[in-house]
């Protein structure tokens, strides 16, 4: 494995539904729609918009060691990670966004999305 595919598989598992969370939050729920085959997230990957819901996740998760080791990365390797992460958003599952929600604190966080 190189560095990019350990730093993704050493992610907790609430980050992937809370990244995908964020960035709905920052490009809208058609980022998820799939668009033959594609997703709108795996568009908007090494983005600035990406990179700002990818520092927020880490804040709200208070996971910022999460940030900084990301930041470490050249603009190739980050790249990959960024792939490598959409990859797991598309075995994400209502249960997922359930935990999610639930650490949170709300209900179901996910329902309108």
């Amino acid at each position: 494995m190189n560095n990019a595919e350990v730093f993704v598989n050493s992610l907790p598992s609430i980050f992937y539904p809370a990244l995908l969370g964020e960035l709905v939050s920052i490009f809208g729920p058609k980022i998820v729609e799939d668009l033959d085959g594609y997703h709108g997230y795996d568009q908007e990957i090494a983005t600035g918009g990406w990179y700002n819901a990818f520092k927020q996740t880490c804040y709200k998760l208070d996971k910022m060691d999460i940030y900084t080791d990301y930041n470490e990365f050249d603009w190739r390797d980050s790249d990959e990670v960024d792939a490598l992460i959409c990859e797991h958003f598309d075995d994400l599952t209502e249960e997922d966004f359930h935990q999610y929600s639930l650490y949170c604190g709300k209900e179901d966080l996910w329902k309108d999305t």
